[in-house]
């Protein structure tokens, strides 16, 4: 495996627990999986909805969707055959060696699951603004944890799934999360809109 840190070095990207059911933290942040996504199986599809804290962010809000190319709606032990620890949600098959994805608005940490196509070990790589991790995949039940995080300050743009030995048949992704908002970062939005009432209130 390997990891090249980009110029501000404040991405990071990780793959612990490998193929073991995610842990609720992600660097700082607490994670939240995303709704259950209800489209039929083989459904195309090129996004999914986020989790957003209702309190926070209203739910139809612009920027609350997670958007990549287009996929294929699967279900575990339908569509498609495996995944690892138990999951049994959906997921998005890719008939193609890599897909890209552009993150919702305000999202600082984010985990998706990686599981190869054909039977056998393939090769996995993930990137977020040129830092990435490489991770041999065994596609019969083997899916494969990659979590991507940075600081509060600032947010995650995108990020990138690319099959390196260009041989698996496409991959599946799926079995999103994302952090829920700090209380500091929430405090320091309130006391932000709270001193722009007061300047209104005084014009």
């Amino acid at each position: 495996m390997a990891v090249m840190p980009c110029a501000a070095a404040t991405i990071n990207v990780v793959t612990s627990p490998g193929s073991a059911a995610p842990p609720v933290m992600l660097g700082m942040y607490e994670m939240r999986a995303f709704p259950l996504d209800l489209r039929a199986e083989d459904t195309d599809a090129s996004s999914a909805v986020c989790w957003r804290d209702p309190a926070v962010v209203p739910p139809a809000a612009v920027g609350d969707t997670l958007r990549f190319n287009i996929a294929k709606v699967a279900d575990i032990g339908a569509g498609w055959a495996t995944w690892s620890h138990g999951y049994t949600g959906k997921v998005y098959f890719r008939d193609a060696d890599d897909l890209y994805m552009i993150m919702p608005l305000g999202i600082q940490a984010f985990y998706m699951y990686v599981e190869p196509n054909i039977a056998g070990s393939f090769e996995i790589r993930v990137e977020s603004e040129s830092v990435f991790e490489t991770v041999t995949i065994n596609a019969l039940g083997g899916a494969q944890y990659f979590g991507v995080w940075t600081q509060p300050d600032r947010q995650l743009t995108g990020l990138s799934i690319k099959q390196i030995t260009g041989t698996s048949g496409g991959f599946a992704i799926g079995e999103f999360a994302n952090n829920i908002p700090e209380p500091a970062a929430l405090t320091l939005g309130a006391i932000s809109l709270c001193g722009l009432l007061v300047r209104r209130r005084r014009q």
